[in-house]
């Protein structure tokens, strides 16, 4: 018997030869929309689930998976999977977090010049007819020498520390540890502080942490206090490690000069008052959005489960569940 394989919501749609191959080797059942009642109803006769948007699966639904080794996430973010309480049972979760950081960080760049530059309040402006004097109603900020935070230093923040760095900013990062002092060198020569001295120091935040309950709102009313006035922040992580309004609030008092956001706190979602500021960039959580970028991931994603049905174990396995007794063993 091939080992069931769940996928969705929806088919392969990017890595077509691969999925026809990946098809031959699994019995796999595609599933558009599925209810948190509905999959652990069914997910009892599934050895693998293959999630390609945020599907919540949660402690209830894990205890229903009698047979599933693995629950394999197409994408960075992970937390709508309960992984500590899936290392509990001996089932491997895994994510695909590096193929995604060049097609994110290019998007936080392009958030941090946008708001800089003011690209698209002149934009808005010449298409409502206007053009003349437009260098001067648009006068804006040069991002070379100043200094940019990143809030995380994974594989999308040292990737965002490297566009930076061209661009001649000032590299300083907050991490649960430093990198290894290659990393730094690579990253433009960036140098870890505490969190408190990044926000004091940052004419740029950027947020690019794993949501965990330790992040939620890293990025708070006090935190924004802690900030240089005229600070921009930028946001491609998850939209809750910022507090929504808080940051709505700093913008209104001047405290942030602008805003570069790729998610929202209450995503599909965006608060209001955020699409009434011009200084505030917005785009509705495009950061894996090209046509390579969506290739890797499903290919990834069908690499883990390979790989843990042949017997080599995950490719890309969450934090939570290194080092976990896998079920195969229990």
């Amino acid at each position: 018997m091939k080992p069931r394989v769940l996928v969705g919501p929806g088919d392969f749609v990017y890595s077509i030869e691969k999925s026809k191959l990946f098809k031959q080797k699994f019995q796999v059942t595609i599933f558009d929309n599925l209810t948190p009642e509905k999959l652990k109803e069914i997910i009892k006769d599934y050895d693998a689930l293959l999630t390609r948007i945020p599907v919540h699966v949660n402690k209830d639904i894990l205890d229903s998976a009698v047979k599933i080794k693995i629950v394999a996430r197409q994408g960075a973010g992970y937390d709508e999977i309960d992984s500590r309480h899936a290392a509990q049972k001996g089932i491997w979760v895994t994510n695909t977090p590096n193929v995604i950081a060049k097609a994110t960080a290019d998007v936080a760049i392009a958030h941090l010049l946008n708001i800089s530059r003011r690209f698209s309040e002149s934009e808005r402006w010449l298409r409502n007819g206007n053009f003349a004097g437009g260098w001067e109603k648009f006068l804006a900020k040069d991002p070379e020498g100043k200094t940019l935070g990143i809030l995380g230093m994974g594989a999308i923040g040292k990737e965002i520390a490297k566009r930076a760095a061209a661009l001649e900013m000032k590299i300083i990062y907050h991490n649960r540890k430093p990198v290894s002092a290659l990393e730094e060198v690579l990253c433009g020569n960036a140098k870890y502080v505490s969190k408190d001295e990044l926000l004091a120091q940052s004419d740029y935040i950027s947020v690019n942490v794993f949501v965990s309950p330790e992040t939620k709102h890293i990025l708070n009313y006090a935190d924004f206090q802690k900030m240089k006035n005229g600070v921009f922040i930028i946001n491609t992580s998850r939209g809750v490690t910022i507090n929504e309004q808080a940051l709505v609030d700093a913008l209104k008092s001047g405290k942030v000069a602008g805003a570069g956001l790729d998610v929202f706190e209450r995503e599909p979602e965006v608060h209001p008052d955020l699409k009434t500021f011009p200084n505030v960039s917005l785009t509705p959580h495009i950061g894996t959005a090209t046509l390579e970028t969506r290739q890797l991931m499903e290919n990834l994603a069908m690499d883990n489960i390979e790989s843990i049905f042949s017997g080599k174990g995950p490719l890309t396995p969450v934090p939570e569940c290194k080092g976990i007794v896998p079920r195969s063993r229990l």
